[in-house]
């Protein structure tokens, strides 16, 4: 009842209440597949073998359960489940774990829209390579009205299968649907107020409708918008008050590139990565882009929005995340450690 009504993921059950392999049929049928047909059979087989190699070789090296034996190998799906219920078996705790992950490796196995995520990747890179102009070894986004200098330019493509069930592990919303970076892109500018020219760019020139964002999946830890302004609504003062010339205005505002607007504290609290340093800063969100696939005939097909994932950062910002304590290794091995806690919760 609680994994169904009052928010609690079903990873986190201690046990399920299959009693008898009938019960344990009937389960998986309802879960999705049915025993009797073979194809499905092999896929579950997959799935199993797929989630002990995962346990094996990316949970186990962060978790010690060296105090059960898991000398017997069962690979019957069926007897999995039932022993998963029996609270007196020795290892029941075991094979809940096992199903744990299986559950997480069935899910990222059949995220939706394939085709999808490869034509959108192809249309976004496209499009915004139509801005990306070069000079010499510079590189630049933008048009004959406004150019703005990058350090540099990432696509970020499908997640290796192993990341996808890692982050569906240690999340507590452990859906598919709620992996939104299986595509995105990372724009590194070369300053701090040149990472907002970009955002305004993206959206004046639709590169990505912004009115699809989501704003729960909204950060910014990089730029303290409010410092801006209120910088800007100085120097404006003094123009409106004659405390300083128009050209003396365009001066200083010209000296923007080279101010820093750190944020102190993130806006958001609600989206926070708790497996990211804390050095970790970038602005980021995640827009939706509306995709429609059309059979054959051109009479059928459907429409959904596909999660895309934009990341803007400075170069001193970039470098420093990737050299310093928020090296990406760092991050995934907290990531293991989160899932590998929460996965053998009995050990």
């Amino acid at each position: 009842i609680e994994a169904t009504i009052a928010g609690k993921s079903s990873l986190d059950m201690p046990s399920l209440y299959v009693k008898t392999r009938d019960q344990a049929y009937e389960f998986l049928k309802s879960y999705g597949f049915d025993l009797k047909n073979c194809n499905e059979h092999d896929e579950v087989k997959e799935i199993l073998s797929t989630a002990i190699y995962f346990i094996e070789n990316v949970l186990l090296p962060y978790k010690d359960i060296s105090s059960i034996d898991r000398s017997v190998v069962i690979d019957d799906p069926l007897t999995i489940l039932v022993l998963a219920s029996d609270k007196s078996h020795p290892l029941q705790h075991w094979y809940c774990s096992i199903l744990r992950v299986c559950h997480a490796v069935t899910h990222a196995r059949y995220l939706y829209g394939e085709k999808a995520r490869t034509q959108i990747a192809a249309h976004v890179k496209n499009h915004i390579e139509k801005y990306l102009q070069r000079d010499g070894e510079l590189l630049f986004l933008g048009d004959e009205h406004l150019k703005i200098p990058l350090y540099k330019l990432e696509f970020k493509d499908e997640k290796p299968w192993e990341r996808i069930v890692l982050k569906l592990l240690h999340k507590a919303g452990n859906l598919g649907e709620n992996v939104y970076d299986r595509l995105g892109m990372r724009l590194v500018s070369m300053d701090q107020a040149s990472s907002l020219l970009i955002i305004h760019f993206l959206r004046s020139r639709n590169v990505v409708s912004l009115v699809h964002s989501l704003p729960l999946r909204a950060k910014n830890n990089l730029i303290d918008l409010e410092k801006m302004k209120a910088w800007y609504d100085q120097l404006s003062e003094a123009l409106n008050n004659d405390e300083i010339t128009l050209e003396e205005f365009k001066e200083c505002f010209k000296s923007y590139r080279t101010l820093s607007f750190d944020v102190e504290n993130s806006p958001n609290p609600d989206h926070v990565n708790i497996h990211s340093a804390d050095s970790y800063k970038a602005i980021q969100f995640t827009t939706r882009i509306l995709y429609h696939h059309y059979d054959s005939s051109h009479l059928g097909g459907e429409t959904f929005f596909f999660p895309f994932e934009v990341q803007i950062l400075d170069k001193e910002t970039y470098l420093e995340n990737t050299n310093g304590i928020a090296e990406h290794e760092q991050y995934k091995q907290r990531q293991k450690r989160s899932a590998a806690k929460r996965i053998f919760v009995w050990a």
